[in-house]
């Protein structure tokens, strides 16, 4: 993986553990199918 995509890897982790509130989640990309079941598995 790349410096940027192991950079977000632990700040979504840091986020994961201690979320603010309220939680805003911003999902970008392709393949939105894919990425509705991730945030369902949340």
């Amino acid at each position: 993986a790349g410096f940027y995509l192991e950079s977000e890897i632990k700040t979504f982790d840091k986020l994961m553990k201690n979320p603010g509130q309220p939680l805003v989640l911003i999902v970008g990309g392709s393949k939105t199918y894919d990425k509705i079941m991730a945030v369902k598995n949340l």
